[in-house]
């Protein structure tokens, strides 16, 4: 509901200019109730009226004896409301995808009425806390209102009031950003999820939804409540053998699903007529339709084949078995290893053993340190592991 529509904000407007009341109460009497009733309700936005059509609106709205200060404030009203008019119809031109993709949001005071009205109606219901929406996410509802358009609303999408409170409170950078062909200079708006992680809090998340379709007439609370309990209602189900147990991600999907089946299929206004909301009808008949229930199935565990199983339990059986010697990987030095040199270990703590060293040519490379090392590796005997002499002429070779 746009603001020159809405009651409540017409009539929180009229209290702050008379605070005992007077003016809502004489245009309650002469049955204006909302702005746009009011600048059409003498002259138009586009011809003001003259001193005497307004006198005369004067005395309609306030009896014969009216008073300069009443006449005062029904010029500031109506000025406001006729300027109020010309701004809402030159947005809904110069904006060209108004219908598709701004977010009409509802004006707080019509938001504070619409709350304390449902808190009238759903007894038992605590709006507060984890189960007070947002105002992102009732503009969201009622921009699906207003539009036509259905969309699904994810549960990271369903955010609480708490949340935006603590967020708003954190600075916000401005930003540059183009809007109808103008520049425009706004403050960033920065983007909050809502937790939907384990099983209560995407309850949580579901229920602050079906709070705001409610207040924005474009599902009752009782139906919305049957969705949440029929989706909720399959983790409870104790799965057939073979099958595991119905997760979070499932009821998701099935969410998801059933809202694309609305959007495709609905047709027409999803604006009330007599009390009545379409949704309500439609959402009740896709909660047993199987293009939404096969997606709350439980799915069959992953198992195995016989010989699947056979050929586990003896890679089972040769790992557990000690005695079987454990096959050990050559490195690729290792493999281009001198033949001679092969059956020693060429491997030390501090490094490699130098090949030509052991071999019967020699190493000619520089060498420094203690042991003696080349670029090649340390000087020392392949067999003793000792400096100062090579595995050819190792005297503990000699012995044996």
């Amino acid at each position: 509901m746009s603001l020159v529509e809405s009651k409540a904000a017409f009539e929180h407007r009229c209290d702050e200019i008379t605070a005992d009341g007077s003016l809502k109460a004489a245009f309650a009497t002469a049955g204006v109730d909302s702005f746009s009733k009011l600048a059409f309700s003498v002259g138009t936005p586009q011809s003001p009226p003259t001193e005497a059509q307004f006198d005369a609106f004067a005395r309609t709205v306030f009896g014969a004896g009216v008073t300069v200060g009443n006449t005062a404030n029904l010029k500031r009203v109506h000025f406001e409301a006729t300027t109020l008019i010309i701004a809402s119809l030159k947005e809904r031109v110069t904006s060209e995808d108004a219908d598709t993709t701004t977010i009409k949001k509802i004006p707080p005071a019509e938001k504070r009425a619409r709350q304390e009205n449902q808190e009238g109606r759903l007894l038992g219901v605590t709006i507060q806390g984890e189960l007070a929406p947002s105002h992102q996410l009732l503009d969201l509802a009622n921009h699906i209102y207003e539009s036509g358009s259905i969309m699904w609303l994810a549960p990271s999408k369903c955010t609480k009031r708490d949340d935006e409170v603590q967020l708003a409170l954190k600075s916000r950078s401005p930003t540059v950003q183009i809007e109808n062909s103008q520049l425009k200079v706004s403050m960033l708006q920065s983007e909050f999820a809502a937790d939907s992680g384990s099983e209560l809090k995407f309850q949580w998340c579901l229920q602050r939804r079906g709070i705001a379709f409610d207040q924005c007439y474009l599902l009752s609370w009782s139906v919305h409540e049957k969705l949440v309990s029929t989706l909720l209602g399959c983790l409870s189900r104790t799965p057939p053998i073979g099958f595991q147990p119905v997760k979070l991600e499932q009821l998701v999907r099935a969410d998801r699903e059933l809202w694309t089946i609305l959007a495709r299929e609905t047709r027409g206004s999803l604006k009330a007529v007599g009390g009545v909301i379409p949704l309500d009808a439609q959402v009740i008949a896709l909660l047993s339709d199987p293009r939404v229930t096969m997606l709350l199935l439980p799915l069959p565990t992953s198992h195995k084949s016989p010989s699947d199983k056979a050929a586990d339990s003896s890679v089972g059986d040769r790992k557990q078995d000690p005695e079987r010697p454990k096959k050990v990987r050559k490195t690729r030095a290792e493999k281009s290893c001198p033949e001679e040199l092969k059956k020693y270990d060429m491997k030390l703590d501090n490094g490699r053993i130098c090949w030509g060293y052991n071999l019967k040519d020699g190493c000619k490379g520089k060498t420094s340190g203690k042991p003696p090392r080349c670029q090649r590796g340390i000087h020392v005997c392949a067999n003793c592991k000792r400096p100062g002499h090579s595995v050819l002429v190792c005297r503990a070779l000699q012995a044996a």
